[in-house]
């Protein structure tokens, strides 16, 4: 994997447990600022992974869907990222 390939999974990881941090604030005081906070972590989980080279992307060909429960998909798609990186 290309050291770029390697910063935007790293990239992915950061956005997803920031959203993870942001998720619970939804409901609070400032959950309006919060939802925003989500929606752009997500616009940066979708550019870095549109951006990721077609290498990286077959080394983790598991959708989201494969998954149950949106903290337990976050929490698998973390492990796989975790162990592509490794590579």
């Amino acid at each position: 994997m290309s050291r770029v390939d390697h910063e935007r999974c790293r990239d992915i990881l950061d956005a997803a447990a920031d959203i993870e941090r942001y998720v619970p604030e939804l409901g609070g005081k400032y959950g309006d600022m919060a939802y925003d906070a989500v929606v752009r972590k997500l616009e940066v989980i979708g550019e870095a992974a549109n951006r990721l080279t077609s290498a990286a992307k077959a080394l983790a060909p598991k959708s989201a869907s494969e998954y149950s429960g949106s903290g337990q998909a976050v929490r698998a798609r973390r492990r796989d990222m975790v162990a592509i990186m490794a590579i």
